[in-house]
């Protein structure tokens, strides 16, 4: 029973130790962007972010469709074999379908801005083909387990980011074009970090036809699942552009950063739980269970805290502008949270390579969303957007448990999930009928709660960093 309990807290120790890696290298880009908040939401009118956010959605959906996920798909085949050349022949292959689908990204932009009047197209491509490279370099790093390459690579990418965000916008007086600069220079000077760091112009092996065909093949279901998860997570910004304005749509956008927040956390957990998850070997079912249910328990609990901390200091964070924001913000926390947990058990599948019913699922889920979407919003304004959107990921939540039920065996322990669900549920209640009073409140108790449950984990966290820095 020792062996086993031990298992499970080296498990958790390395986990933790990804997961701080990656918020250094991914996560902690999104807490300075919401520390440019202020910056945003005081100088551009809420039109034209309203415009920029828009773009992003459709390179999002045409770049989903044409590049089919295909850096995970490359990081996910490099670890079956990583010695020697093995791994650079799949990057190899992995490239070959990128520059595939680059070329296919820029035809039929241009094509389009032949009939559509498209501002800043320039601008809007450079975007979008150095964030997908960014994407591929970022998993090429991971599958060779250049984790902490990846981690200062990001820290880079932000701090470029952010410095031609203030240069351009305050010093240069530019408008939202100032955004497209500042993403694609950082995007740059991470790859070419990243470049140097790989020697990746020593690594020139070629792969086979044949291993370019089964790359494409893994990776296809992807498209269709990323188009899908756009369906479900983007076409509301194009719902509310339609049905209300731009300027609802720059409200929205704001609203969506504050739901970024969540993925302060999702995403690096996401990384971490990949490097566990993508293994030669399957885990046991309980491995598996116990993961998401402690996973989804942890969401919750921390946005019951965050909810709370977003109503005591949005006044200070958001112009006049774009105050309507706070309406929608904890709709956009729980999609965060519903999405994030989505993903997490969408890894799963990846570890059975099973991509076909991540793709079914998502597809299933879209299809719920595009029924809703348009009469909810219509009917209920930017939250009946965001409600669409929470009921389809639930939905999609609910089929693949039941495929992985069927398939491996997993199952959640809902008895573990209760008690940081009622915390949700206590801060959602406050942050709308109460004030700041009512806010404190709730924001006290539910750091309570999160000392309750977490207690034995922290203690353990801090026991070995104190550890760590003791033998040095």
């Amino acid at each position: 029973m020792a062996d086993k309990s031990l298992d499970s807290d080296s498990t958790f120790l390395a986990f933790a130790r990804s997961t701080g890696i990656f918020f250094i290298g991914n996560s902690m880009s999104k807490v300075i962007t919401l520390l440019l908040i202020p910056l945003y939401t005081n100088t551009l009118p809420a039109e034209d972010y309203g415009y920029y956010d828009l773009s992003i959605t459709y390179i999002t959906l045409l770049t989903s469709f044409l590049y089919c996920d295909i850096w995970s798909s490359v990081m996910r085949v490099m670890r079956d074999d990583l010695k020697g050349e093995a791994p650079w022949r799949v990057v190899t292959a992995g490239w070959s379908i990128f520059g595939g689908s680059t070329l296919l990204y820029i035809m039929i932009a241009l094509t389009a801005s032949l009939f559509v009047n498209v501002p800043c197209l320039g601008l809007i491509l450079l975007y979008g083909v150095t964030s997908n490279v960014q994407s591929m370099f970022s998993c090429i790093a991971r599958g060779r387990g250049n984790n902490v390459d990846f981690a200062v690579s990001g820290v880079m990418c932000t701090l470029v980011n952010v410095g031609f965000n203030l240069l351009l916008i305050l010093a240069c007086g530019l408008g939202y074009e100032a955004l497209y600069v500042s993403y694609a220079a950082g995007f740059m000077v991470q790859c070419l970090y990243l470049y140097l760091r790989m020697s990746m112009w020593r690594h020139c092996a070629l792969p086979s036809w044949r291993q370019v065909k089964e790359l494409l093949v893994y990776s296809a279901p992807l498209g269709i699942n990323s188009v899908a998860y756009w369906l479900l997570t983007s076409l509301s910004r194009v719902v509310v552009s339609t049905v209300l304005s731009l300027a609802a749509n720059g409200v929205f956008a704001i609203g969506s950063k504050f739901g970024s927040t969540i993925a302060l956390a999702t995403t690096c957990f996401t990384l971490a739980w990949q490097d566990i998850a993508f293994t030669k070997e399957m885990r046991p079912a309980p491995f598996y269970s116990r993961a998401v249910t402690k996973y989804s328990g942890f969401l919750l609990t921390c946005t019951a805290i965050l909810l709370p901390s977003i109503a005591l200091f949005f006044p200070l964070l958001v112009g006049s502008d774009y105050s309507e924001a706070y309406s929608i913000i904890p709709s956009f926390l729980w999609i965060a949270v519903v999405s994030a947990i989505s993903t997490f058990i969408g890894n799963i599948f990846y570890v059975i390579k099973d991509t076909r019913t991540i793709g079914v699922s998502m597809v299933i889920s879209c299809l719920i969303n595009i029924l809703l979407v348009y009469p909810m919003t219509i009917g209920m304004g930017c939250l009946g957007a965001n409600l669409s959107v929470l009921v389809a990921f639930v939905a999609n939540i609910a089929i693949r448990i039941v495929i992985l039920g069927r398939k491996i065996g997993l199952r959640l322990f809902w008895n573990e999930i209760l008690l940081p669900l009622c915390l949700l549920s206590l801060c959602s209640i406050a942050y709308f009928v109460g004030g700041a009073v009512a806010n404190g409140v709730s924001l006290f108790i539910a750091i309570i709660g999160f000392s309750f449950l977490y207690q034995d984990k922290v203690t353990l966290l801090i026991s070995s960093l104190g550890g760590r820095f003791l033998r040095r």
